[in-house]
This record gives C-alpha cells, structure tokens and sequence, in this order.
C-alpha cells in the first residue's frame, strides 16, 4: 500500500462526486492515454461537458493513470486497491468501477511500464586522448585533430559483480563533438519540459 499525496488526491477529487457513467467515461480517457499518450481534443470535449478548464481534465486523467500504474507496480490486491480507492474519497458504486478498470487493464498497464520504463544503461568511467596528426606522404603540412573516446556504462549505477557492463569506443574531430554537445544539451533540455516532468511525475 502506497500512501497517496494530497496533490495526488486534489488532482482526482473532481472525480468524487461525479456519475458512474462519467467515471467510466475518465476511465476511457485514462485507458487512452496509457495507449497513445495525452489527447488534449477528447480533453475539450470533456471539459466543455463538466464545465472544467482543458487543464483540470488533464490533471484527472493523469492522477487516475498514475494511481492504476503504482498500484499495478506495487502490485495490489483486489482488497487493497478497493480499500485505497474508498479512503481516497471515492464511493462504494464508483470503487467497483475503478476495480474492475484496475483488473481488466493490468496487461496494457504493464506494457506502458516496460516501454515508458526500460533497463538503461548508466555512464560509469570515461577514458580520452587527444591526437593531432600533422603530416602524411599526400600531405607534408597540415592540422588534423582527432579525439578518441572510451565510455564505460553498467546496467545498475551501483558497482557489483552481478551488473553488466560494456564499453563504447568513439573517434570524432572537434566540429563534430561540438554538435554532439549541442545535441546533448538540446535533450537535456527537453527532459525538463513540463510534458517530460509530467510523465516523469507519472510514471516514477
């Protein structure tokens, strides 16, 4: 049993008092995400219905894709769902509801867990050297620098004899680590956008 934050429980509490029709309808929304990902226009549809800003369905969405996928990961029994989900604020009609979603869908549950949430492995050690060739029988005279990289990683990113390990050997010239770096930056920057922090939320 996982104790659910009160952000968590704010993000679902419009569900509360809502039809078991329109429980059931989120649940549609809930099960399309963990599919295809966020659609903001069935999102519109739903809020112009509830008279709800785009944003708060959202949020519903999300905080029932994330109570299904720790309850799935912590592996919840049929009881202790059904406890967490009445000490949350939702009813006894509306728990046989989420229940039944919760037990029919724990296949696609776990297929959006192993995509979302691979094995990666970790950078460990990095081993470089810089060379600079400075002729050649074409060429008496000339500048060609290259850097020549080795990148250890492991599977856990604690050492032990049990983890995986491989090694990556790279050789570049200047130009084109300056790229690479760029790239890596841009991807940084992508992972703390609000959508990356969202799923990150969701998912972790």
């Amino acid at each position: 049993m996982f104790s659910m934050s009160e952000e968590h429980r704010a993000h679902l509490s419009p569900l509360f008092d809502q039809s078991p029709q329109l429980l059931q309808d989120f649940c549609r929304l809930a099960l399309d995400f963990l599919k295809k990902g966020p659609n903001l226009k069935l999102y519109g549809s739903a809020g112009q219905k509830l008279q709800l800003e785009v944003n708060v369905i959202q949020l519903t969405v999300e905080a029932l894709v994330q109570l299904i996928i720790k309850c799935r990961r912590l592996n919840l029994s049929k009881s202790d769902f059904r406890d967490l989900v009445l000490t949350s604020g939702f009813n006894e009609e509306q728990e046989v509801i989420l229940s039944e979603f919760y037990e029919s869908n724990q296949e696609i549950v776990d297929s959006a867990l192993s995509t979302l949430s691979p094995t990666l492995m970790h950078y460990q050690d990095l081993e470089w050297r810089f060379d600079i060739q400075v002729a050649s029988r074409a060429l008496l005279r000339q500048t060609v620098p290259v850097l020549t990289m080795k990148l250890t990683f492991q599977e856990k990113p604690c050492t032990g004899e049990n983890s995986n390990r491989s090694s990556l050997l790279l050789q570049t010239d200047p130009n084109n680590l300056k790229h690479m770096i760029k790239k890596l930056d841009d991807a940084l920057l992508e992972a703390s956008s609000q959508h990356s922090r969202r799923l990150q939320r969701i998912f972790k």
